[in-house]
């Protein structure tokens, strides 16, 4: 079926009829926030925290001006405003960027910090 320099040629074809092993996957578990007092409350954010099988989450419910910080982070982030009316300006280094709500932005690793702009917004990391 490939041409012989092609490396899928030297693959095992699958017999005709076979079905492939079934695989089970694990029951969906779900972060409820609004169940449990927040984990900070500080500097006009609430923040939760969750962690997935690869990732940490961070959603917090901030006041308008609240500053989110992060000195020393290891690894990129996320910055995710889902209402379309608050917005944040993210500083990193020298850049200073401004985002609109109902968007999502990189962070790179190092310091930083986002600047909640808007009513109440909540915003995730």
């Amino acid at each position: 079926m490939y041409h012989s320099t092609d490396p899928r040629a030297a693959l095992a074809a699958a017999s005709v009829g076979t079905k492939p092993a079934a695989t089970r996957f694990a029951g969906a578990e779900y972060a409820k926030f609004y169940q449990t007092p927040p984990a900070e409350n500080r500097h006009g954010a609430r923040t939760w925290y969750a962690r997935g099988q690869n990732f940490i989450i961070v959603y917090s419910d901030a006041d308008n001006g609240a500053v989110l910080s992060r000195t020393s982070q290891p690894d990129e982030y996320v910055v995710l405003l889902p209402d379309p009316g608050a917005g944040a300006e993210i500083v990193w280094g020298n850049e200073r960027v401004v985002v609109g709500g109902h968007s999502i932005s990189f962070v790179p690793a190092g310091a930083s910090s986002v600047t909640l702009k808007g009513a109440r917004p909540r915003w995730c990391v």
